[in-house]
């Protein structure tokens, strides 16, 4: 990990370094979550399990059919409703996919 040299402020009194990724301040640490996916995850919780399931039924038939989005998003949906662990880029994904058609509504009622 690489740090910031120690500033001073204004009284010349010197404040902590703060930790810097080694690939720079607009990339994640290894293991840190991006800080949305909180977001996507509260997101996920507030849908109801009824719709989830449909979500889940809906993209186990695509899957079969060789639709990559389908099978990502249907495993995806399966952790995240079994309580597994999921990736923040795959959750990501997920939220954006049942979230968008919502949000193309909106825009075009604009």
């Amino acid at each position: 990990m690489i740090t910031k040299k120690p500033v001073k402020n204004h009284k010349n009194v010197v404040k902590n370094p703060v930790p810097v990724s080694e690939y720079g301040r607009g990339e994640l640490l290894p293991n840190e979550p991006h800080p949305i996916a909180y977001s996507a995850m509260d997101f996920m919780k507030s849908i109801p399990y009824t719709d989830l399931c449909l979500y889940q039924s809906a993209l186990s038939s695509c899957a079969i059919e060789d639709n990559r989005l389908a099978e990502i998003c249907s495993e995806t949906l399966s952790r995240f409703m079994n309580h597994e662990p999921v990736s923040d880029r795959y959750l990501l994904g997920l939220a954006w996919f049942i979230a968008r058609p919502k949000y193309e509504v909106l825009k075009c009622k604009k």
